[in-house]
């Protein structure tokens, strides 16, 4: 289970990281709006929210620590739920599925490890 939690991690943070490589691209062509503001508010979220998984696979011993990344990556997940009223995208799906998945691997791991 936690090679898998690395793996969606990791994933988490490259995709956080595509996000701002492609607001990155649509800024040198000169179109910095409200929207490019958001775009990279999600983008840092993804990368911020994939690092709390990291940090907390980490600190495997650390309860207060998995805790926080239990709850930032419920908080992720409620996001994305939420944007599906403004955005009917798979990549608002995708984005959903990655967070509610880390959340169930590290609560998983959790009950694994007080065993």
């Amino acid at each position: 289970m936690r090679r898998i939690a690395w793996g969606v991690s990791s994933l988490a943070v490259l995709l956080g990281v595509g996000h701002m490589i492609l607001l990155a691209a649509a800024v040198i062509g000169g179109s910095w709006n409200l929207d490019s503001l958001w775009f990279a508010g999600t983008g840092l979220a993804i990368i911020l929210g994939g690092l709390l998984n990291v940090v907390a696979l980490r600190a495997a011993a650390d309860r207060v620590v998995r805790g926080a990344a239990i709850v930032g990556d419920i908080v992720l997940t409620g996001f994305f739920a939420a944007a599906w009223s403004v955005l009917q995208g798979p990549q608002v799906v995708a984005g959903g599925l990655l967070f509610t998945t880390l959340t169930l691997l590290l609560i998983s791991i959790r009950r694994s490890a007080q065993v």
